[in-house]
C-alpha cells in the first residue's frame, strides 16, 4: 500500500472513530425539552371552601434525562408558573425506558413517561396523590 492510500486509510478510520463517538458525547434524551406538569387539589375542604392541599404545578427542563424544575402550589388561579414566591425546587431524573425518579421538600415521587406524556405519583400530607404532564 502507498503512502497515499494508508493516510487516506487512517484519516478515514480516525473520522469513523469520531463519528461515532459524537452521539454518545452529546446523548441527548427522547425526553428532553420542557415540561409542565399539574397535580389537582386533594384532601378535605377546609371552612373557607379550600382543598387542604391546593393544585400543584410544576415547570421542568429535563436535559439528558436531568430532571429539574420548579414547584408551585396554586391558591386560586394567581399561580404564573416561575414567580410564585413559594416555588420550590424540584430534581431528580428520566432513565432511558421512561421512569422517572424526582423529588421536593423530601417528597420522593415516582412516575413513568410514554412519548410525551408523563404520570407522576406519590403520597404526602392529603394522601396518595396523581400528577400528569406534557412535553412542549
Amino acid at each position: 500500500m502507498n503512502n497515499f492510500r494508508k493516510s487516506v486509510a487512517v484519516i478515514a478510520l480516525a473520522a469513523g472513530m469520531a463519528a461515532g463517538l459524537a452521539p454518545h458525547a452529546f446523548a441527548a434524551s427522547s425526553y428532553d425539552g420542557t415540561w409542565l406538569i399539574t397535580a389537582p387539589p386533594a384532601g378535605h375542604v377546609t371552612t373557607g371552601n379550600q382543598f387542604q392541599c391546593p393544585p400543584l404545578h410544576i415547570t421542568a427542563q429535563v436535559v439528558d434525562g436531568k430532571f429539574t424544575g420548579s414547584l408551585e402550589r396554586a391558591y386560586g388561579n394567581d399561580v404564573v408558573a416561575g414567580r410564585d414566591q413559594s416555588a420550590k425546587p424540584v430534581a431528580g431524573g428520566i432513565d432511558a425506558d421512561g421512569k422517572v425518579t424526582i423529588s421536593w421538600e423530601g417528597v420522593n415521587v415516582s412516575g413513568t413517561v410514554t412519548h410525551n406524556h408523563m404520570v407522576l405519583s406519590w403520597s404526602g400530607e392529603c394522601g396518595p396523590r396523581v400528577a400528569t404532564g406534557e412535553l412542549f
